[in-house]
């Protein structure tokens, strides 16, 4: 199936153990074109380092940005 750009959020705080399968259930999914955003709201683990790993090694676009937590307090 192929259609419209669907995006998926997936906001992480200290989610290293189950970020990659949350990542995997995604790539699994039949719809395509999707691309992943990780939204990290100041994660003190590894994170960071389960995204990079999905990174070069999926055809599916796999973006990291971590969260400024000045603006996250303000809210």
């Amino acid at each position: 199936m192929t259609g419209s750009l669907v995006s998926v959020i997936i906001p992480v705080y200290n989610g290293e153990r189950n970020l990659a399968e949350a990542i995997e259930s995604v790539i699994a999914q039949i719809y395509k074109p999707v691309e992943i955003i990780v939204a990290d709201d100041g994660s003190a683990d590894k994170s960071a380092g389960v995204v990079r790993r999905f990174d070069s090694s999926v055809s599916v676009p796999v973006g990291f940005e971590k969260l400024d937590s000045t603006l996250l307090r303000q809210r």
